[in-house]
């Protein structure tokens, strides 16, 4: 029995830890623990990644936001060479024979090279808008196809009171993965939102 104040020198050590065989069993948990929980976050960072990067419907929003902020202009008009510069942008949106059906009575556009020279014929007001697209709903049809149903909405400065007026339309837009990106093959307006 040891005495009083020392402590046992053979408690919490294994036996061959105690004729030098190996590490302890304390040294075994930390390691398997450390492993373990290692394993756990590689996994939540995986799945992580492929939620925020790869997952299609997030693939799918991210390329309608950054369209959206291409399509916006800023306050105080654009010169020419930033017009064309914006237009030009636009192309990687659109497939080359992406159909545009802007409603009832006009006319569709048929084509991508059509499309991005209206747009770059456009002049926009002197103070700018802002375009969003909100409330969008991801229907996946297959690996390559899908449609997304959303709200835009264009918030411009009324002239009269200078104050922010926005304008939303329902929309539906079909899309098709073209060299591992999202690109808009139809667009169509949806169901106009009931008012207020």
């Amino acid at each position: 029995m040891p005495s009083r104040g020392h402590k046992n020198p053979r408690r919490g050590i294994s036996v061959s830890s105690r004729w030098g065989w190996g590490p302890s069993a304390s040294a075994l948990m930390k390691s398997n623990g450390s492993i373990y929980v290692a394993m756990v976050l590689a996994v939540l960072a995986g799945y992580f990644t492929y939620q925020w990067w790869f997952n299609p419907s997030r693939a799918i929003k991210r390329q309608l936001g950054e369209l959206a902020a291409a399509l916006s202009v800023p306050p105080g008009g654009q010169a020419d060479i930033d017009r064309l510069g914006r237009a030009a942008r636009l192309r990687r949106f659109f497939a080359p024979d992406v159909k545009i059906t802007a409603g009832p009575g006009t006319p569709a556009v048929t084509s991508r090279d059509a499309l991005v020279g209206a747009i770059a014929a456009w002049s926009p007001p002197e103070s700018g808008w802002d375009i969003s697209f909100g409330d969008v709903q991801i229907a996946l049809d297959s690996d390559t196809t899908a449609r997304a149903f959303l709200t835009v909405a264009i918030t411009t400065a009324d002239p009269a009171t200078g104050q922010p007026s926005v304008d939303s339309r329902e929309a539906k837009v079909g899309m098709v993965k073209s060299d591992d990106v999202w690109v808009i093959k139809t667009a169509e307006p949806g169901e106009t939102p009931p008012p207020p």
